[in-house]
């Protein structure tokens, strides 16, 4: 009979299973009642019972070898350890968060220090990997940080507006890994392992004062890291690269994504929006509307109904207002035309008392 063969029959296997799901459940007390029903000559030690449905666990486990495919994938993640900066004015040792983005074909590594994980820094790293990819993927595979994702979900995860600003512009695709799940991305698993053993580990008694002079340092190792022979296949990584990966990359546009916020504002009744502290002019035609904004370090473009309807150079003057003379109402235009002379001309016109 299965259920009572000296081997955990397979009717058996599947009950002790579903046993051990249940509250409560443990080895011991199974064991026990196996004991009680099963005849004489049949009884197996505790250890043998343990190692039977062991065995048997392990067979239900199966996954499948992802293929990767040159040029198609880029895994990005943060380290877990990180990088102390001391500041040369105040003395104050800052950690610097590492991120690191690895190609799915060649495995050829990137990683730099930033100061923190928010989107301009997430972003940021973004265009310099590129630029040292020499390349685009058409998909990235990032995990579930705040910068890349503002709502996770399963099948309908929301990527973050500025996250998805930047993967347009570079005409590649987001793919977030699902929470917990960290075979979505077992390329970023193992290269954050590489980075933490073959270069911050190196590191770790070197003293830096800035934030470029650790990544000066952290470059030179990451090179060595690529230019490193692989174990058990032919050639490097840096050898695959250049043989297969950029080849197959989508190219980098003529100029690299500068970084843009984005959020929404209204125009008050003088048809001026308030972006960080300072007011810029829209179309007096959109007074009282709201309008969304794109804000990098060099320009503010106003949006409404998607279409772009002001842009102006940004200003960091506080409390102060950019105004173009396109945005004004007609009779405002006419009365900013003019100057102290010619109102006090135009007043000696009508007389003394006016002038």
């Amino acid at each position: 009979d299965p259920l009572w063969s000296r081997g955990l029959g397979d009717v058996y296997k599947r009950q002790l299973h579903n046993e051990m799901k249940k509250p409560g459940a443990t080895m011991t007390m199974l064991h026990l009642e196996w004991l009680e029903q099963i005849p004489d000559g049949f009884e197996l030690s505790y250890s043998q019972f343990c190692r039977r449905y062991r065995e048997y666990k392990k067979s239900l486990k199966i996954s499948m070898r992802k293929t990767e495919v040159y040029g198609e994938t880029a895994y990005v993640d943060y380290s877990g350890t990180t990088i102390d900066i001391t500041l040369s004015v105040s003395g104050e040792v800052r950690p610097a968060q590492i991120f690191i983005g690895v190609l799915g074909g060649s495995n050829y590594t990137y990683c730099e220090a930033t100061w923190t994980q928010r989107s301009q820094d997430w972003i940021g790293s973004h265009v310099r990997m590129f630029s040292y990819f020499s390349g685009v993927p058409r998909v990235i595979v990032p995990d579930n940080l705040k910068a890349a994702v503002t709502k996770a979900d399963r099948f309908s995860p929301v990527i973050n507006e500025s996250y998805n600003a930047l993967c347009r512009y570079y005409g590649t695709v987001v793919f977030p890994a699902r929470a917990r799940k960290p075979k979505d991305k077992p390329r970023a698993e193992a290269a954050v392992l590489l980075v933490q053993r073959w270069i911050l580990f190196v590191l770790r008694k070197r003293k830096f004062f800035s934030l470029e002079e650790a990544n000066k340092e952290i470059l030179v190792l990451l090179d060595k890291l690529n230019e490193k022979p692989f174990q058990k296949m032919a050639g490097s990584r840096r050898d695959r690269w250049q043989e297969d990966e950029i080849s197959a990359l989508q190219p980098l546009p003529a100029v690299a994504y500068e970084f843009a916020e984005w959020g929404k504002v209204r125009a008050g009744i003088d048809y001026h929006v308030l972006i960080k502290g300072h007011y810029y002019s829209a179309p007096h035609q959109l007074r009282s509307k709201e309008l969304e904004y794109r804000l990098t370090d060099t320009v503010v473009d106003l949006i409404y109904r998607g279409k772009s309807v002001a842009l102006h150079k940004r200003s960091y003057a506080s409390d102060k207002s950019t105004t173009s003379d396109l945005h004004r109402h007609p009779a405002h235009n006419a009365v900013q035309r003019w100057s102290s002379e010619e109102t006090l001309e135009w007043a000696a016109e009508v007389g003394p008392n006016t002038v």
